[in-house]
């Protein structure tokens, strides 16, 4: 079961931040997980908040800014050392091969069309020595991914409010990341996913007393914030 960094090793270091991935690594995750929000100017930046205001300081959102608004801004979260604000380049060509979960977070109401997510996939197809995956809470951005790069693997998030039986519609990704206060609601559905040939990831687990569960069930892996405290192995798997 492998043990996936959310926004890298976030429980101690600004999230999203080279800092905070290569901790990770360092620690022995098996995969980083990162969330991107294309800029006005078509630059695809690591940053999860709907606003700049809290962790950069800024007014307004990642897609109403230029990337030289932001470039050398400081993530700053509470408790941890601030750490510059990084493109997905940065992370493609900063990391150690390894294997990515890209995390598309979409606002509401500014989709990203055919163009923005064409420059994603060709970030991807430069840096083929990650093992890619792009995952996200809103399906027409995983079709638009299909008709862009049918072979790129694709995942769904499936958020704690949302209905269980949201995780049953109908949809062609091979990945689900189900957080961990609905998965005890879905967790009969298990078998019945990983026959059809999904890989499942409960997110965030941070307590490794839930561990034994998780790998009972035949998860994929799960993504936790402190990936120093659970043992990991496996090394990096094929697309």
């Amino acid at each position: 079961m492998r043990v996936i960094a959310h926004r890298g090793f976030s429980g101690r270091y600004a999230e999203n931040t080279e800092p905070a991935f290569r901790a990770a690594l360092a620690v022995g995750a098996d995969a980083v997980e990162c969330d991107v929000q294309c800029t006005a100017d078509g630059v695809w930046v690591l940053f999860h908040d709907r606003s700049l205001r809290r962790k950069v300081g800024l007014s307004g959102r990642v897609p109403d800014r230029r990337w030289d608004d932001l470039r050398g801004r400081l993530v700053r979260v509470r408790r941890r050392t601030p750490a510059p604000l990084m493109t997905l380049t940065d992370l493609a060509e900063r990391l150690p091969p390894t294997e990515v979960f890209v995390e598309v977070k979409v606002l509401p109401g500014r989709p990203y069309d055919r163009s923005q997510i064409e420059g994603l996939v060709r970030i991807l197809a430069e840096h083929p020595e990650h093992a890619w995956r792009v995952i996200t809470a809103d399906r027409p951005t995983l079709d638009r991914l299909r008709q862009v790069a049918p072979d790129v693997p694709r995942g769904l998030v499936v958020f704690p409010w949302s209905e269980a039986e949201e995780v049953d519609r109908p949809g062609d990704w091979e990945y689900l990341f189900i957080h961990r206060r609905l998965y005890r609601w879905v967790r009969r559905r298990l078998p019945a996913w990983v026959r059809a040939g999904r890989r499942v990831v409960c997110y965030t687990v941070n307590r490794p007393s839930e561990l034994k569960r998780y790998r009972t069930d035949g998860l994929y892996g799960i993504e936790t914030d402190w990936p120093d405290r659970f043992q990991t192995g496996g090394g990096m798997q094929d697309a």
